[in-house]
């Protein structure tokens, strides 16, 4: 006969041949799991690639109970070691501006600026009478008297003692006038200050020889100098 063997098996069912639409959904499928496969692969890099270009965020640093401490900028201020007195306060507060501070029984040397820079401002005379653009500190046994402006000229000056060892002055006519004299028990100094505006700055230490400090250091606002 002249039917193959092969032929024959194909008539008698007993080998079946693929369909042509099978072949070609099966090879769809394994298209699509090869891009699948090379997008999850795409994906995992990406994400790798995020996590090396992000920088790790900075853990915040614990307090003593285990709660974020927040960071200190650098050269911020102590604010709590103020609180607590932990830093310089400077000096000590000064009484009112009419008190006489206590006196020392010293010989010490004039005041630094530094110094004057922490002395107590004093001034016995009524605020009514206060003169204008003046003022004094007092540290230790020395007193500072600065008025300035249209101060010109010092008259009817009693009672300082040797310039250069008792008292400095200095006088910059319509600038400044000044004067750093000492404190002593058993005088009573006075000047006045003239100022070009028919008015002057009179200047009155009362120190009896009784008292442990000046009972009056008085900077008083007058008519013009003589």
């Amino acid at each position: 006969m002249g039917v193959g063997l092969s032929s024959l098996a194909l008539l008698m069912g007993l080998v079946s041949l693929p369909a042509c639409g099978d072949d070609n959904k099966a090879g769809k499928d394994r298209s699509s799991k090869k891009k699948d496969a090379k997008s999850d692969d795409e994906e995992k890099d990406a994400k790798k690639e995020e996590g090396e270009a992000k920088p790790a965020s900075a853990k915040p640093e614990k307090g003593d109970e285990g709660e974020p401490k927040e960071a200190k900028a650098e050269g911020a201020a102590d604010v709590e070691g103020d609180a607590k007195g932990e830093v310089d306060s400077g000096p000590a507060p000064c009484g009112e501006l009419n008190e006489v501070p206590a006196i020392p029984d010293t010989d010490s040397k004039p005041p630094t600026v530094e110094e004057w820079g922490k002395a107590c401002k004093i001034n016995t005379q009524g605020p009514n009478s206060h003169p204008d653009d003046c003022e004094m500190k007092v540290m230790r046994e020395w007193l500072l008297v600065t008025c300035r402006g249209d101060y010109y000229k010092t008259q009817n000056m009693e009672s300082f003692g040797a310039v250069g060892v008792d008292y400095f002055e200095m006088i910059k006519p319509n600038k400044l006038i000044s004067y750093t004299m000492k404190l002593t028990k058993g005088r009573n100094q006075k000047i006045r200050m003239c100022h070009t505006k028919n008015k002057r700055a009179s200047l009155f230490v009362s120190w009896p020889t009784g008292e442990d400090k000046p009972l009056h250091v008085a900077l008083a606002r007058g008519p013009a100098c003589d």
